[in-house]
């Protein structure tokens, strides 16, 4: 028996997909001091004898984080040279957290968050709780977030045997949330 005559397609197909795994190396990304402490009841001065950064003050480590990339794709056309291809991307979400607090036993006795004074504009610290008069938690924490998506419409101008060229127009969003 003959053989069925194989149906040509168009240059796009009928339609496509792509599903990638993405694994990220962020760079180490710097804080400023974000919260300092002393071991007795005096308040924290930064700089000063005793006093100690407790966070912040440089960069933090950036551990990998994998994601996901999925695209689909159709064409709109019988001769398969238009279509309308989809994306939406993500990166896991990456978290630091460090824990202080100055209830009896712990390391440090005095908490306290650095600012700048608006009247003065010298820095000064807040003091959260000092052993003896309060007792204090504070959790210091960042986290990262990263998606996007993209909808794009393709047509395919030029289908030579060694080139093929397509016009590509879309719109991309990306989404970026950094929280500290």
């Amino acid at each position: 028996a003959p053989a069925a005559p194989s149906v040509r397609r168009g240059p796009l197909g009928p339609s496509w997909d792509h599903y990638a795994l993405l694994y990220w190396w962020p760079t180490r990304q710097p804080l400023p001091p974000l919260a300092y402490g002393t071991r007795g009841g005096e308040t924290p001065v930064p700089g000063a004898r005793g006093t100690t950064l407790l966070a912040g003050g440089g960069a933090l480590d950036s551990e990998p984080s994998a994601g996901g990339r999925f695209t689909m794709g159709y064409s709109i056309n019988a001769a398969e040279t238009l279509g309308l291809e989809a994306t939406y991307l993500f990166l896991g979400t990456r978290s630091f957290q460090r824990r202080f607090n100055n209830f009896p036993g712990a390391p440090y006795q005095t908490i306290g968050l650095p600012y700048t004074s608006a009247a003065t504009g010298a820095g000064e610290v807040l003091v959260l709780g000092r052993g003896g008069e309060s007792l204090t938690a504070l959790t210091v924490s960042t986290s990262v977030r990263v998606q996007g998506w993209e909808v794009t419409g393709l047509a395919n101008v030029v289908d030579e045997k060694c080139v093929r060229v397509n016009f590509l127009a879309g719109w991309r969003y990306i989404q970026v949330h950094e929280g500290v």
